[in-house]
């Protein structure tokens, strides 16, 4: 009886270490006093590029939130892991290819938009949004 006790406990802490073992990628920083400060601001908005220059994606329940999000030619983005498990943002298309780091539970990651592109999320392939500049 004690050997199926001992058994199962290490069934239970194998499965944990998997699990957790999904979310040992890069680490991206923690989300810094601007991204805190953009997300209590009633001037952030999202879908609509900002006055701010820095437009926020979160990501969460396995969907970037907003999935489309327009916004000016040099503004950044920051896509904010809200949800339980690891995500990155991948881009290939047009001959480019770019990925993010992983972006841990609570992390965020940003870049500088300079063109137009669709992304998903290489982890969670059915994850995807897009990126579209707006004319000033």
């Amino acid at each position: 009886m004690r050997t199926l006790y001992l058994i199962s406990i290490g069934i239970v802490l194998g499965l944990g270490l998997a699990i957790s073992g999904c979310n040992i990628d890069n680490e991206v920083g923690e989300l810094d006093s601007d991204t805190h400060e953009l997300l209590s601001t009633e001037s952030a908005t999202y879908g609509v590029g900002t006055k701010l220059g820095r437009d926020t994606i979160i990501i969460n329940g396995m969907k970037f939130q907003p999935e489309h999000l327009s916004v000016y030619k040099g503004d950044t983005v920051v896509w904010i892991n809200k949800g339980f498990v690891v995500h990155d943002v991948t881009v290939d298309s047009q001959g480019k290819s770019w990925s993010s780091d992983s972006i841990r539970p609570e992390k965020s990651w940003m870049k500088v938009i300079d063109e137009d592109f669709d992304y998903f999320c290489s982890i969670h392939p059915t994850m995807k949004g897009r990126v579209q500049i707006l004319e000033k």
